[in-house]
């Protein structure tokens, strides 16, 4: 077994694993986490979210956490910004304090190592999320410390979005399709025709107002022959 609530651990024996924690447990009820974990209302969240999740039998094995843990650790992603499920697994298995915080403790010897568990517990969650009702046990739980309960505050955020990542031959991409709005652009101011292929050396220039510009000389068209041909076959007597 790589995890333990908590409360399932009982001291039998002196000097036991219970004991040992017991003092650090203490300790994380003054720190930071510890503060955090006793304003949120995880317990509340979690009968909510049972009460929502389907009502299926025991498939496959035994989740890794409970769903106070889960929850809390969702929470806890939240708390170390920036970090990566990977990261946030590593720093789970050598922090006792984050472990109180989830509720479970972390066999030493089997430690965990899949960073996936976040992400398939951040699905499954919010896949049975209510926004409405986990708002509603927020607000019950911090509403004496709520001022101006009849107000609504909305928190923004704008960023850029179609965005893509910046190669080399997206770049020049974007750079003959800018030059060829250009040239469409100015030709239609000086009525000139667009470009089809870039004028060789060799092609005769003219000077206008508008700069030097390739000679186009017409196309020569092709006149048929008024003299009748002669025929293939030999005439009689030549």
């Amino acid at each position: 077994m790589k995890l333990q609530k908590i409360s399932d651990i009982q001291p039998t024996l002196p000097l036991t694993e219970y004991d040992f924690s017991k003092k650090y447990l203490e300790g994380f009820k003054n720190s930071e986490l510890g503060c955090i974990r006793e304003l949120l209302p995880i317990e509340d969240m979690a009968r909510e979210f049972q009460r929502r999740s389907p009502k299926k039998g025991p498939q496959g094995r035994k989740p890794v956490f409970p769903i106070e843990g889960e929850i809390a650790l969702m929470f806890l992603k939240a708390y170390m910004d920036g970090i990566s499920d990977d990261g946030l697994i590593e720093a789970l298995n050598g922090s006792l304090h984050m472990q109180f915080f989830c509720g479970v403790l972390i066999d030493r010897a089997h430690p965990l190592e899949d960073g996936k568990i976040v992400s398939a517990i951040r699905n499954r969650l919010g896949r049975i999320l209510d926004i409405k009702a986990m708002q509603k046990l927020m607000f019950q739980c911090w509403k004496g410390d709520i001022k101006g309960q009849d107000q609504c505050m909305v928190d923004a955020t704008c960023y850029e979005s179609h965005m893509r990542y910046p190669t080399d031959v997206k770049r020049l991409w974007e750079c003959c399709e800018w030059l060829w709005a250009l040239i469409c652009k100015t030709c239609k101011e000086l009525g000139e025709r667009r470009p089809r292929n870039k004028p060789t050396p060799s092609t005769p220039t003219t000077t206008t107002a508008h700069g030097a510009r390739p000679t186009i000389k017409p196309p020569r068209s092709r006149q048929r022959d008024p003299s009748p041909r002669m025929s293939s076959q030999r005439r009689p007597g030549a």
